[in-house]
């Protein structure tokens, strides 16, 4: 049971790195997209 728990944990940790390097990519991604707004027309 214990080895199941530890293999839990480091699962979940595993999926909360991933998560956290997504919202990290997606936020240097918008900043990318409002940087380059202005360059873009507003009517699409």
């Amino acid at each position: 049971m214990f080895a199941v728990n530890i293999l839990l944990v480091i699962l979940l940790v595993h999926i909360l790195l991933v998560l956290a390097i997504l919202v990290l990519l997606e936020m240097e991604l918008y900043v990318k997209i409002m940087t380059n707004v202005p360059m873009v027309p507003a009517e699409i």
